[in-house]
């Protein structure tokens, strides 16, 4: 039986920690701030005159707005009297999405396109306007985002055997890789974890070696057919001794209600992909062949983000309530009482 325990962190980016073979179960690990929103906050304040791979503005003067993309995996700055601009893909208005940008009074666009289109423009707008983007191609996005692999050693006292993570983008995994390498050469830690990165299978360009030009997977955060860190991503993988698998939409659902039912936590599809990846490589004996044996292995998952921020899929995904007369024989029988 699988049971896992969590703790639901700031801004809901969340960690599990198992024991492996004995059991999946484990312990709490507290952690204090939004890794993504750290490098969101170091993108902005950072805005000075930066080129990075041609995308991070290169103009003399100091940006007077910031721009990222909106997917169904939030990421919102603002400075006050500042307009924020934010681009998402059109056919992925999801209610809970926009909506926070759009009460902070931010410019919200919508394109006719997906992710990879909308990141295209975004690239093309910021390299010749005082436009910050701070998506996950802002290198200083990515330094504060480092800070949760710091964390996650400081609670444990050492860095995790494994580590079990969506990618999309892949800035994730190349964040929390550059954290824990910096903190091994800090000696802070005195090992590194195999890094695990799961696609979705209708959106798995780097496990397919190709781009993928109409991505589709209901996990929309990971909807991305040629991620900005693809090769980070990659070296990640390689250097750590780890994989980039991908997992069937069927089973990040399964793992998206296993995180609800059994553990009310409430994350959005793609967060639910570490989970679905942890089972599948525990079912495939990963482990066993990775760990000695009769020791235990620590794992850390990676959950980036609320589940309402897409309702629509949980309203999808479970069935519509019974409507009773307001009368109490009519709910008692309803209830089997």
């Amino acid at each position: 039986m699988l049971c896992l325990y969590f703790q639901i962190i700031y801004c809901m980016i969340i960690f599990i920690i198992c024991n492996i073979p004995a059991n999946l179960s484990g312990n709490i690990i507290p952690y204090r701030f939004c890794s993504k929103l750290q490098g969101i906050f170091n993108g902005f304040m950072c805005r000075s005159p930066v080129t990075f791979n041609n995308h991070f503005f290169k103009t003399k003067d100091r940006s007077t707005a910031v721009l990222f993309i909106i997917r169904n995996n939030f990421e919102f700055f603002n400075s006050a009297g500042q307009h924020d601009k934010s681009h998402f893909p059109e056919h992925i208005l999801f209610k809970g999405n926009p909506a926070q940008a759009l009460i902070h009074n931010a410019q919200v666009i919508a394109v006719n396109g997906n992710f990879d289109d909308a990141l295209k423009l975004v690239c093309e707008i910021t390299d010749k306007y005082a436009i910050t983007l701070v998506n996950s191609i802002n290198p200083y996005r990515l330094q504060g985002q480092k800070t949760a692999a710091f964390e996650i050693c400081d609670v444990l006292g050492r860095a995790p055997d494994f580590q079990f993570m969506p990618v999309g983008n892949a800035g994730n995994i190349t964040a929390y890789w550059m954290g824990y390498k910096e903190y091994k050469e800090k000696a802070k830690t005195d090992s590194l974890p195999k890094m695990c990165g799961f696609q979705a299978e209708g959106s798995a360009p780097i496990v397919l070696g190709r781009v993928i030009e109409k991505p589709e997977t209901i996990a929309t955060a990971i909807r991305i057919g040629n991620p900005a860190s693809w090769k980070q991503a990659e070296a990640a993988r390689d250097e750590s001794g780890g994989i980039i698998d991908m997992v069937s939409d069927e089973d990040i659902v399964k793992a998206y209600k296993i995180l609800a039912e059994k553990e009310g936590v409430f994350v959005e599809p793609a967060s639910a992909a570490s989970v679905a990846g942890l089972l599948k490589m525990f079912d495939k004996g990963y482990f066993k062949k990775n760990k000695a044996e009769n020791t235990k292995a620590q794992i850390v998952c990676i959950l980036t983000g609320h589940g309402l921020k897409d309702p629509d899929r949980a309203i999808k995904t479970v069935k519509e309530p019974k409507v009773v007369p307001a009368e109490i024989d009519a709910v008692l029988e309803r209830i089997g009482l």
